[in-house]
């Protein structure tokens, strides 16, 4: 999800293997199972420097 909102919101490109030449593909959603840590999260967001976007979520 932070990559597709990455890409919507700042136009960040997205590299994807698979699929067949010429094709759309299409991306959107969570892998089944993935489960982020507030941490881990909190930190790609910083990373990214996009906490003072209006979608971040605040400091806990």
């Amino acid at each position: 999800m932070f990559s597709t909102l990455m890409n919507e919101q700042h136009g960040t490109k997205i590299a994807v293997f698979g699929g067949k030449p010429g094709e759309n593909i299409e991306f959107k959603g969570m892998a089944g199972n993935q489960v982020l840590e507030w941490v881990d999260l909190d930190t790609e967001i910083k990373t990214a420097g996009v906490k003072s976007d209006s979608l971040a979520p605040p400091d806990l």
